[in-house]
C-alpha cells in the first residue's frame, strides 16, 4: 500500500486525497507486535529444556504452560494500538487496548512462575547454559514488569518515546534474541560439535555480557523518568535534561557498551 501511494498514486495514507497516515501505524504494528511474541514462544521452550536439565526437575505445570502458549499467540493480534495512545486514537477504543495489553501479561507471567517454581527445591547446576537461562528469566522478568507501566493509557502519556521505552524494549528483545541464542548455543554445543564446550570461557563471556547489559540499559529507566526523550543530540535546548548527573549516567552507559562490545 505504501508503494502504491507512492508510485501508483493512491491515497491510502495522504491526508490531501481521504487517506489517513494513522493506518499505516495501525497496520505495522498488527504485523509487529505479533512478532515479538513469535521470536519470543521459541525461547520460551529453549529456557524450559535447559531449566529442567540442570536443575534436575520435572517442569512445573507443564500443561498450563502449553495452554498459556496458545493464550498469548490469541491475545498478541489485539494488543497492538498500545503503540498509538498519544496518536490520536480513541480513547474508548484506547481503554480496550489496556485491558486486553494487561490481559497478555497473565500467561507470560505464569510461565514464568512455572520456570520459577522448577528451580525451587532442585540440585541446580551453575552451568554456562544454566546461567544464560537464568539471566533471561532476570532481564524478562524486568521488561514484563516495566511493561506493565506502558500499557496503561494514562502513564504512557508521559513515557512515550522516552527512554524508558527504550529500556523496556531492550529488556523484553534482549534476552528473548540475544540471550536465548547464547543459551541455545551453549546448551547444544555438545550435539551441534562433538565436543564439550571451554566452561571457563563460556562463563567469561557470560558475565561480560550480562553485566555490561544492566549497565546499559538499566540507568535508561531513570533518563526516561527524568523526561529525556529520545533522538535529542544536543541538550543545550533543555536546560533540565543538561543536568550533571544525567550526564554521568549516559557516559556510564556508553562505557558500558563499549566495554561489552569487547566481549562480543
Amino acid at each position: 500500500m505504501l508503494f502504491m501511494d507512492q508510485r501508483i498514486g493512491t491515497t491510502f495514507f495522504l491526508p490531501s486525497g481521504g487517506g489517513d497516515p494513522l493506518l499505516w501505524e495501525h497496520l505495522f504494528w498488527f504485523f509487529g507486535h505479533p512478532e515479538v511474541y513469535v521470536v519470543l514462544l521459541p525461547t520460551m521452550g529453549i529456557v524450559a529444556d535447559i531449566i529442567t536439565v540442570f536443575s534436575r526437575k520435572k517442569l512445573f505445570g507443564y500443561r498450563t504452560i502449553l495452554y498459556t502458549a496458545f493464550a498469548t499467540g490469541g491475545l498478541s493480534f489485539v494488543v497492538w494500538a498500545h503503540h498509538q495512545f498519544v496518536a490520536g486514537i480513541d480513547p474508548r477504543m484506547a481503554n480496550v487496548f489496556v485491558v486486553t495489553t494487561l490481559l497478555i501479561s497473565i500467561p507470560i507471567a505464569e510461565m514464568l512462575f512455572s520456570y520459577i517454581a522448577t528451580l525451587y527445591g532442585g540440585s541446580i547446576e551453575y552451568t554456562t547454559p544454566m546461567l544464560w537461562a537464568l539471566s533471561f528469566l532476570f532481564a524478562f522478568l524486568i521488561g514484563g514488569v516495566t511493561g506493565i507501566y506502558l500499557g496503561a493509557s494514562a502513564l504512557d502519556v508521559y513515557f512515550h518515546d522516552s527512554y524508558f521505552v527504550l529500556a523496556h524494549f531492550h529488556y523484553t528483545f534482549f534476552p528473548i534474541t540475544i540471550i536465548g541464542m547464547f543459551a541455545a548455543i551453549t546448551f547444544w554445543f555438545p550435539k551441534m560439535f562433538g565436543r564439550m564446550m571451554n566452561e571457563t570461557l563460556g562463563k567469561i563471556h557470560f558475565w561480560g555480557t550480562f553485566i555490561p547489559f544492566n549497565c546499559i540499559f538499566l540507568p535508561l529507566f531513570f533518563l526516561g523518568l527524568a523526561g529525556q526523550h529520545r533522538r535529542i543530540y544536543n541538550f543545550s535546548h533543555y536546560p533540565d535534561l543538561a543536568a550533571e548527573n544525567l550526564q554521568d549516567i549516559r557516559v556510564f552507559a556508553t562505557t558500558s557498551l563499549v566495554i561489552m562490545l569487547l566481549f562480543k
